[in-house]
């Protein structure tokens, strides 16, 4: 993070290298911010919704498990927690992660309270953005899955395996397409509520004005990153070992414990998949707003000397280590320094001596003709 400062536009693996390495240098304070604002919320809502339901009541009855398609209460539950899960997790934890990991990133270490204040000023755009993105997800869920749930409810005789192949064939890369647009376009609208004091209409024609011609790169580091490390209440990679508990837990006759320690590890690692989208911020803005360079530049450990040296010599220039100009581009040669200028100069303009500079010339009013 300060060992570099690259002119060249960031490629897909420098964002998911500057991420995880933002991650694994300040895990605690972005871990710290995301389970106050998600795992303590959620433990309320499966303590409350247990009470309320009673879901596991099939396993003290030695019944068997109820299906999740069904309307039943262990199906209500389950729907209930993963749709409070992905609301808090793209709600208060979400915009608090987005604004540490911004400071983080220019050389700041917010605290909690400034976190908070924060997230609660934008904290009416972050609840719009947050329905926004909600509501398009459970419409793109149910376009995509609830016609092979329609198959599935067919009295045919091959009616489950055609409701799983039209699973695989049909909604799966259908909702592939769908999230690649939706996250390609509107992948940043987050981010520019938290860091570039976007209101929630403005945020998403924002957010594509800086995804424009990056839009498949957002959208793959949003997806790759969520199926490694996954969104709370959805499956991942990295969240096998949760999963693993919980069915161990389950199977001891404590499935309540087993919730909760799954919620613990999704919150330690939650802040992963909001972290590309900050790097990816930051530079879509130096590409094309002109972002504070000299700032960037200062924060990524580069001398002010260096930069004052550049500034005030035009001939110098500055080019990163291992950067290599795009292939079949044609790059002028290089121009000949003319000697005046390869000549050290043994003062600057402001340091020279004031009897050398040029004098301003005394008003002298002309003199009238026929005077003497």
């Amino acid at each position: 993070m300060a060992t570099a400062f690259d002119l060249r536009p960031l490629q897909f693996g420098d964002h998911l290298g500057r991420s995880s390495a933002l991650f694994m240098r300040h895990w605690v304070s972005l871990a710290r911010w995301y389970n106050l604002t998600f795992f303590v919320p959620m433990v309320a809502v499966v303590l409350g919704l247990n009470l309320l339901l009673d879901p596991y009541a099939w396993q003290e009855h030695r019944m068997a498990e109820p299906s999740v398609l069904d309307p039943n209460a262990t199906a209500a539950y389950w729907w209930l927690t993963r749709l409070c899960a992905v609301a808090l997790a793209h709600w208060f934890a979400a915009g608090g992660v987005l604004y540490i990991a911004s400071r983080l990133y220019v050389g700041d270490n917010p605290g909690l309270a400034e976190t908070a204040r924060a997230v609660f000023q934008r904290g009416g755009h972050l609840t719009a953005t947050m329905l926004v993105y909600l509501t398009g997800l459970i419409g793109m869920f149910l376009l995509c899955l609830g016609p092979a749930w329609l198959i599935g409810q067919g009295t045919g005789r091959n009616a489950e395996v055609q409701a799983w192949m039209f699973v695989a064939f049909v909604s799966i890369p259908g909702l592939f397409f769908l999230l690649v647009l939706f996250l390609g376009r509107y992948g940043l609208a987050p981010a520019c509520v938290m860091l570039d004091d976007a209101d929630s209409a403005s945020a998403f024609s924002r957010s594509a004005v800086l995804a424009r011609g990056f839009r498949w790169r957002l959208a793959m580091l949003v997806l790759i990153t969520g199926l490694l490390t996954g969104v709370p209440g959805l499956w991942s990679l990295t969240g096998v070992p949760g999963q693993v508990g919980r069915v161990l837990l389950a199977d001891a006759g404590h499935p309540v414990w087993g919730d909760l320690l799954l919620l613990a590890w999704q919150g330690l690692l939650g802040p992963v998949v909001l972290l590309p989208t900050v790097v990816f911020f930051f530079d879509q803005r130096c590409r094309k707003e002109g972002y504070d360079l000299a700032v960037m530049a200062r924060n990524f450990g580069i001398d002010d000397a260096q930069l004052l040296r550049f500034q005030m010599d035009p001939m110098l220039g500055y080019i990163p280590k291992g950067y290599k100009h795009p292939p079949g581009r044609r790059m002028a040669p290089p121009q000949p320094v003319p000697p005046a200028v390869m000549q050290p100069q043994t003062s600057r303009p402001w340091q020279t001596p004031a009897a050398a500079r040029p004098q301003p010339r005394v008003f002298r009013p002309p003199t009238p003709r026929g005077g003497r």
